[in-house]
């Protein structure tokens, strides 16, 4: 039994050291250039996307901005999402004080955490995704009704390996079955999807800023500067002097 365990915390701390040597964004760089083609301010999960295209343009320099950190190998795992909540990470917003609920709280307020440092909130989230119905585009200007975007849902799906859970699950089929009971035009129920790879977080983080121990999946001539800023000392003027 013993020779069990001590395989496996072998195998533990082989692993925590790896992602901790090799799990660094190999794009983060100290002393930005005094010009640059594109400036995204922000490495959220939109921020990250755009700096993605951006750097699709041949001839093309993009520094992307964020004045957070970079998250550690903790983010990988789906399940260590509520650990990151509140640290270093987390921008740990509270809600206004509620009148009407949070009553079981701490001064009436809920958390509201947001991710702080490179991938944003996606990096820290429960990987829950959707494209929403049809009917929710129906009201939106031409050229951008759901069949519209299907192409681009399609390159997202396959961007982000979005995954809808089987329907032979049988906690799903019971979840679909409801909707026919239930017997209501108000209640619609839908296949949850999510976004993972090989049973790691996959977020847009990743189609702009491959990591040492990934460089395979992503076109060797993107190229992304990715400038950190000391969240404590950040003010406009400073960014305004970074971008001047």
């Amino acid at each position: 039994m013993w020779t069990y365990i001590l395989i496996s915390f072998v195998v533990l701390m082989s692993s925590l050291f790896y992602h901790y040597q090799f799990g660094k964004p190999i794009g983060i760089i100290e002393n930005p250039n005094s010009y640059y083609d594109y400036i995204v301010v922000g490495a959220g999960t939109t921020g990250c996307v755009i700096a993605s295209r951006l750097s699709d343009l041949s001839n093309t320099t993009v520094l992307l901005v964020e004045a957070g950190g970079y998250f550690n190998w903790m983010s990988v795992m789906p399940l260590m999402a509520p650990l990151m909540q509140g640290s270093s990470l987390d921008w740990a917003y509270k809600t206004e004080t509620q009148k009407f609920s949070s009553l079981g709280l701490w001064s009436h307020q809920q958390s509201w955490p947001r991710g702080k440092g490179l991938g944003g909130s996606g990096q820290m989230n429960y990987l829950v995704h959707s494209f929403g119905r049809s009917e929710d585009y129906e009201t939106w200007p031409k050229g951008w009704s759901y069949g519209d975007l299907i192409p681009h849902f399609k390159k997202v799906t396959e961007t982000m390996s979005v995954t809808t859970f089987s329907s032979d699950d049988p906690l799903v089929a019971a979840f679909m079955e409801a909707e026919i009971s239930i017997g209501s035009n108000d209640a619609i129920f839908q296949k949850g999807s999510y976004t993972a790879k090989r049973g790691n977080r996959w977020t847009s983080f990743y189609t702009a800023e491959p990591r040492r121990f990934a460089r395979d999946d992503f076109p060797k001539e993107k190229e992304i500067r990715t400038f950190l800023l000391d969240a404590s000392k950040i003010s406009l003027s400073s960014l305004l002097d970074l971008i001047a």
